[in-house]
């Protein structure tokens, strides 16, 4: 029995008066909720939505015509792991290190361990819940060495596990109650789990036998096995299990949640005894039918149970059709797994995450309707809540989950979902709004020839074109321009939903192929610095590599203390700057070191501006080194990188650099103590934000044209963002310097009211001037930060 999350609590304050936020359409009872998720399930293998295939689904086509069949739904990912992420937490699995593939042998949980997911989110409203049958989230394999994420996926294969120990962080450490199955059929250990023990321990080995069945794990022959253990025995005993579990439960008074992830038809393709050879075609479709079968004796075990008035049932899938298990052979015969769509399982495009999705609720939900409402698996968490308790989900959960529950109950009202993400196997993105679709796709032969290289853009408009054959980028460069701005909004805000903006677990780039199967977290591990270097990073924003001038304190080698890092982001008069006008503004290099020492701090300063006039929106059109706000963060985040991982970082932004530092900290608020601006970027952003110009000036108009409508967007939910962490938070420290000549000056008092009402502490100083900086400037805002280091401190060693 897994331990109650001790996070959830406001959550149940919040749920006392739930029931007043529930449809009255709905019974004061909670029903039963069943998710029955097949794998490697094309959109096509239902022969009731496809009546010229060729394999027989009577159970799922009988299902059919009791339910509502969604005609664009789509699975949160082309692949396994990613989509049964999104479908337990409501979130993109592209959003956590994962950027593509799946979770491999051996490798620890993807869901991170104090996410709230939908069966913990059930259990919080009396629900009992099981997961049973594949489940392939990872978990914490005990053993001399720890489970770890590897960039060679297949590292941990050899490690010796001790299977004798409870395995933790899997399906009862993440929400269930109860767990019965595999890690993934086709992996190690060959056995089965209930909860967190192995049933019967691998003492055996897999011996590799072409002829059980087809695509068997070659690759793991020699490792740990069950005597005895059987591939064509594991959906039976899933099965089997399932429709125990649901008879137990009818009897019980308290509702419940069965997550059945099956394991057919991926490979092995094993179909038993009872359908081999079934269908007529091929093996896979005979698993297929197989598939349909034990889909069936869980709808049948709801009805024989009495309970099926008030249970709820969703078939769905966690991809399309895979093509290497006999695909040739079902097209041969005239069954089209993805049906009318390109691509198969894996792919960016429709076949690849375009699935089934039927809903039954008998007396809610009309009876063998369909719907074209975009749909993604991910919304099943936010339906679910809604359901159940009124829609309370917290701003930091659930994060790309949208409730289609009054399409359910056929409500006229504006559809929640209206745009989807869509990731491939080898980390590729699709953006879709409306009937558009913007892809961007690997420019190599294959991933590896294609890591750090920008992606290739391609639009299609699927109402006019459903086999994604017309590519439009050169008919329609504004509609790939909107789309990816929209899509690079919803990567950066961290969140899909309305409200305040979230962190990703990761820098995200959609737009270029990444390095790593593993994106590296925010912070790395230290790396060694030398006295006065002048370090190029490459900065994909601007094509060119850039120096960033390094100042630490002459002590930084006869110690082993950690240093917080202060990044001064800076600009002047929209021009750029390099090292001899750094050098006029702060000193030589050895004033810059002994404000090091001075400071106990490493400095940290781009050679490049940033800034612009707003109020001068022509000069923005002959920019020299600078950046727009979409760019700037993904500069950051490449410096970001380089620096040592310390315990309190402390930003500086001079100038119209503020924003830049109000940004990092955004993203990157857990590691971040403090953030200091100066200038009137962050005011123009609340100005903005608070939609008060009362005294803005006459210029708003202008300010809201030219170059700055191409980072509002990112701007001001950067800024609201700032808003909530802070409200949450007594150990982020804000400094402000304003001058009262910036033309935004009157925002900045609204900015300090802010802060007071949210009880924030902060430091809010203002000076005569308005957008100059100095080395006294400098000097006075790293006194700042030291006294502010002071007062953290204190708070932190008072709690």
């Amino acid at each position: 029995m897994k331990e109650k999350k001790l996070f959830l609590l406001p959550l149940i304050i919040l749920m006392l008066n739930a029931c007043n936020n529930r449809s009255p359409d709905i019974e004061s009872s909670k029903p039963n909720i069943v998710v029955i998720l097949a794998d490697d399930f094309g959109v096509g293998d239902i022969q009731a939505h496809y009546p010229d295939n060729k394999i027989r689904t009577p159970h799922l086509d009988e299902f059919v015509t009791q339910g509502m069949s969604f005609t664009d739904a789509h699975s949160g990912s082309a692949v396994c792991s990613p989509t049964r992420y999104g479908l337990l937490t409501g979130r993109y699995s592209w959003r956590t290190p994962l950027q593509e593939w799946v979770v491999a042998t051996y490798e620890p949980p993807l869901i991170e361990e104090n996410r709230l997911t939908l069966p913990d989110y059930l259990s919080q409203q009396d629900y009992q819940t099981a997961c049973i049958g594949k489940w392939h989230l990872g978990w914490n394999w005990p053993g001399e060495q720890s489970s770890r994420r590897l960039k060679d996926f297949r590292s941990l294969r050899d490690v010796e596990w001790d299977f004798t120990q409870a395995i933790a962080g899997g399906p009862t450490d993440r929400g269930f109650d109860y767990f019965y199955g595999v890690d993934l059929p086709n992996s190690p250990p060959f056995t089965f789990i209930e909860n967190d023990r192995v049933v019967v321990q691998p003492t055996a080995k897999y011996i590799y036998d072409p002829n059980e069945g087809v695509v068997m794990p070659k690759g793991f022959a020699g490792s740990p096995m069950a005597p005895g253990w059987r591939f064509d025995q594991i959906l039976p005993e899933i099965t089997s299990r399932a429709v125990d579990y649901i008879h137990k439960q009818s009897k019980s008074d308290s509702p419940f949640f069965l997550y059945f992830s099956m394991t057919s038809p991926h490979e092995p393709v094993v179909p038993s005894k009872d359908f081999a050879g079934k269908s007529g075609i091929s093996p896979i479709a005979d698993f297929v039918m197989e598939t349909d079968w034990s889909a069936g004796q869980i709808i049948k075990a709801i009805d024989d149970a009495g309970i099926s008035d008030n249970t709820i049932v969703i078939f769905t899938a966690d991809n399309g059709h895979s093509h290497y298990t006999g695909w040739e052979s079902l097209v041969e015969a005239g069954h089209l797994p993805s049906g009318p769509y390109r691509g198969h399982k894996g792919d960016i495009w429709e076949g690849g995450h375009r699935v089934p999705l039927i809903v039954r609720w008998p007396g809610k939900v009309a009876a063998g309707g369909s719907n074209n409402q975009l749909v993604c698996l991910n919304d099943i968490f936010a339906t679910c809540s809604e359901i159940v308790s009124g829609d309370l989900l917290p701003d930091n959960a659930a994060e790309d989950s949208f409730s289609f529950l009054n399409t359910l109950l056929g409500k006229d009202s504006p559809v929640s979902r209206t745009n989807l993400v869509s990731h491939s196997v080898h980390g590729e993105f699709a953006y879709r709004s409306g009937p558009w679709k913007i892809v961007f796709k690997l420019p190599g032969s294959n991933r590896n020839t294609s890591r750090g290289k920008a992606a290739v853009v391609e639009l299609y408009n699927l109402d006019e074109d459903i086999a994604e054959e017309n590519n439009l980028t050169e008919e329609r460069p504004e509609m790939v321009s909107q789309l990816t701005d929209e899509m690079r909004s919803l990567v950066q805000r961290g969140t899909s939903r309305p409200g305040p903006d979230q962190l990703n677990d990761v820098n995200v780039r959609f737009d270029t192929i990444q390095e790593e199967r593993w994106a590296p977290a925010a912070a790395q591990d230290p790396i060694d610095i030398e006295y006065g270097e002048i370090e190029m990073v490459h900065s994909d924003a601007m094509q060119k590599d850039l120096p960033v001038l390094i100042f630490l304190p002459e002590s930084y080698n006869q110690t082993t203390e950690s240093f917080p890092v202060v990044y001064f982001l800076h600009g002047v008069n929209n021009q750029p700057v390099n090292e001899t006008g750094l050098r006029n503004l702060f000193g030589p290099k050895l004033e810059l070191t002994k404000l090091a020492e001075t400071h106990q701090s490493i400095i940290v300063t781009p050679i490049v501006g940033n800034t612009y006039y707003l109020d001068a929106p022509e000069k923005s059109e002959n920019r020299f080194a600078t950046y727009t706000g979409k760019e700037l963060p993904l500069f950051i985040d490449e410096h970001y990188r380089t620096i040592a991982s310390r315990e309190g970082r402390f930003l500086a932004g001079f100038s119209m650099g503020g924003y830049g530092a109000i940004s990092l900290l955004c993203r990157y608020s857990n590691d971040f103590s403090i953030a200091a601006s100066r200038g009137g970027a962050l005011d123009l952003a609340f100005g903005i934000h608070d939609l008060d110009w009362d005294g803005v000036g006459e210029n708003k108009d202008e300010l809201l044209g030219g170059y700055w409508t191409h980072q509002e967007n990112y701007h001001l939910n950067s800024c609201f963002n700032l808003i909530n962490h802070i409200r949450n938070r007594k150990d982020i420290g804000v400094i402000i310097e304003v001058g009262r000549d910036d033309f935004l000056y009157k925002t900045n008092s609204r900015f300090e009211k802010r802060l007071k009402e949210l009880d924030v502490p902060h430091i809010y100083s203002e000076y005569p001037g308005g957008h100059h900086f100095d080395r006294d400037v400098m000097s006075s805002l790293l006194n700042h930060i030291d006294y502010y280091r002071g007062i953290l401190s204190n708070s932190k060693n008072a709690k």
